[in-house]
């Protein structure tokens, strides 16, 4: 029998009642927290819950938590992080983990959304001390991405795309590669990027190739989204980076490594997946190929006795 059967028999999601959510700030003590978006900041914010947890018994505790974060807090400016279509058929707890049955039609999120998506499940439910993991399944079978069970997740097996200890502006170096057309290699350049509680990094280590004479990209391409998760950048830009005019002396593979070795240069970032409005495509011009995880390049990396 499938091991999600196996758990506690299924319990309709309850309708939400009582006490609402709380809207709070940051940094704040992760304990009995829900994590909704915040499409002002395209980022996953934390309200307080407003009942008290040890009234529900944790199956109840656990559907009303994904009760809320399907239907946000009213009057909040925060939007339910998971989308309203999204069918959850069961929810089970087993001992301290949550056990989550979604519909077939979960695969069909695109790659930063269905993250988000989990991230806020996650360390939603993590964050009260009834549960300290949680499982996905997708039409009764394991959650699966590249042949790999993801199996069960625990708050550390999620990143949220806010620095949680950041109290204001922070001044941090980085490593930023920009392409020399003369030479057709890479340019390590230091630089001291500013960094704001409400921004990602990686936002703004793009915001470093705008810049100055060796910008990489123009300001009309816009960065739709940025997500890392499990060491995995996926970075979203709109369809203009497909078309973008390359500089001359320079190439596909250098504009693309230019991002993926500065976005790498992260300590939490190993491999970045590139995006076109949310979908994987298979080219750049027609020139380079885009359907892969890219890992820093050395060869491209301009030394002098190179």
């Amino acid at each position: 029998m499938n091991r999600f059967y196996m758990i506690i028999s299924f319990l309709a999601v309850m309708v939400i009642s009582g006490c609402a959510p709380q809207e709070t700030t940051l940094p704040i003590e992760d304990h009995n927290l829900i994590y909704l978006f915040d499409a002002g900041n395209d980022q996953l914010k934390p309200v307080l819950y407003g009942k008290n947890p040890e009234e529900l018994i944790p199956n109840e505790l656990a559907e009303d938590i994904v009760g809320y974060l399907k239907t946000g807090v009213k009057g909040s400016t925060y939007e339910p992080s998971v989308e309203s279509g999204l069918e959850v058929e069961q929810v089970n707890v087993l001992g301290n983990s949550v056990f989550i049955n979604f519909n077939i039609d979960y695969y069909l999120m695109p790659p930063i959304k269905e993250l988000q998506t989990r991230t806020a499940i996650v360390r939603s439910l993590t964050s009260f001390d009834t549960f300290k993991e949680v499982e996905f399944f997708v039409g009764s079978k394991p959650l699966i991405f590249d042949g790999i069970e993801i199996g069960r997740m625990s708050k550390h097996d999620v990143l949220l795309t806010f620095d949680e200890s950041l109290e204001g502006n922070e001044y941090q170096n980085a490593t930023i590669y920009y392409p020399d057309p003369e030479i057709e290699k890479l340019v390590e350049t230091d630089v001291v990027i500013d960094i704001a509680p409400d921004r990602k990094i990686e936002e703004i280590i793009i915001d470093q190739l705008r810049r100055g004479d060796d910008q990489v990209l123009p300001p009309y391409v816009e960065l739709l989204n940025v997500y890392t998760h499990n060491g995995i950048c996926f970075i979203d830009f709109s369809s203009e980076f497909l078309t973008m005019p390359i500089k001359e002396g320079l190439n596909e593979r250098l504009v693309v490594y230019a991002i993926v070795n500065s976005l790498v240069e992260l300590d939490h970032v190993s491999t970045v997946q590139i995006l076109i409005n949310g979908n994987v495509v298979s080219d750049f011009k027609g020139n380079f190929s885009m359907n892969r995880l890219f890992e820093k390049n050395y060869s491209l990396i301009y030394h002098e006795n190179n």
